[in-house]
């Protein structure tokens, strides 16, 4: 995060760890696997499968609050801050960069939030026509202005309470706009 990718080597990886290059190697293959890595495990211990598997569809309102909570802290994260202006600004430079964080991230857990989706559906209040848009319209609704400002670095950062309420607020437009 400091050196962004392109100006952090496999030495200098190595040299973190503690270990030799020829581990990091022999461990990751190369830098992008390492990268791609890195991504996945970070969402998934935020957004991973174990969010979802106790989820059963019957109480949308309070699942996808808690599913939004689970995002919100993820993106708003000192880490994950970091890393998306490291992405933005060497996306230019290496678009493969921005394609591994986004198949490991977003990518990964669209797939999930559709499933749970489906759940939601057969309980006939909600219906989610293109369920690949609607998951994309969910998690952009944890973004917007509050988010820009933070990756922006203007203060103030928001509280627990401004990001629980935006979490709420989301949901709720998130179902109304899905309603049958």
């Amino acid at each position: 995060m400091q050196t962004g990718m392109a100006g952090t080597t496999m030495d200098d990886i190595a040299a973190e760890a503690g270990v030799s290059k020829l581990t990091v190697y022999n461990h990751f293959g190369n830098k992008e696997d390492l990268f791609e890595t890195v991504i996945r495990v970070k969402c998934e211990g935020h957004t991973g499968d174990h969010i979802f598997d106790s989820l059963t569809g019957k109480a949308p309102k309070d699942e996808l609050f808690g599913i939004g909570m689970a995002f919100i802290s993820l993106i708003y994260s000192e880490e994950a801050i970091a890393l998306h202006r490291v992405i933005i600004s060497e996306g230019p430079k290496n678009p493969e960069m921005g394609r591994l964080f986004y198949a490991a991230g977003p990518e990964s857990l669209f797939g999930r939030f559709i499933k749970y989706l489906e759940k939601i559906e057969k309980g006939g209040v909600y219906k989610f026509p293109d369920k690949r848009d609607a998951a994309g319209r969910f998690f952009c609704l944890f973004k917007g202005e509050l988010h820009m400002r933070v990756l922006l670095g203007i203060p103030p950062k928001p509280t627990g309470r401004e990001l629980e309420k935006l979490a709420r607020d989301s949901v709720e437009f998130f179902l109304n706009a899905f309603r049958v």
